[in-house]
């Protein structure tokens, strides 16, 4: 019996994040046939393989610019972000952490709020985790506790 044959299909969008019931992939939209009915679907990886058709997806969120994730000049990126996480700039870089932290903490300074450290995709620092533990830190322990 011959093996599948892969199908490898033209992208009609950029990649999304689609939620379908209770999971999650990277996907984008493409056309193709199922049960002989010419169709537009999510679809995911080399091959192209089916997640669900769309508009029978629950949720769609756009996936920042790659640049803005990885493949950029530094491994560990300071950015001005606005209240919604949208990065508006890059304030710096650096390829050492030490180097990277000690810049975050120069830029947090500077900006009263919107500022944080990535290394790659990961998220290590905001400005706003740093303030709230900071309030946590200096509460006193009385009202604290409900007294």
């Amino acid at each position: 019996m011959p093996e599948p044959r892969k199908t490898r299909r033209k992208p009609l969008t950029e990649p999304m994040l689609i939620r379908y019931g209770r999971e999650w992939q990277v996907c984008y939209q493409a056309r193709g046939t199922i049960n002989y009915e010419r169709v537009t679907a999510w679809v995911y990886g080399p091959d192209s393989t089916f997640f669900c058709k769309h508009g029978d997806q629950h949720e769609i969120i756009m996936l920042p610019e790659k640049d803005a994730f990885i493949g950029g000049q530094f491994p560990f990126v300071i950015d001005r972000v606005n209240g919604d996480g949208v990065p508006m700039e890059k304030l710096g870089g650096a390829r050492n952490a030490g180097a990277a932290i000690a810049a975050y903490e120069y830029f947090k300074t500077i900006y009263s709020a919107g500022v944080r450290l990535c290394n790659g995709a990961r998220l290590m620092r905001t400005q706003s985790e740093d303030e709230d533990e900071l309030r946590r830190q200096n509460a006193d322990p009385s009202t604290a506790a409900g007294e």
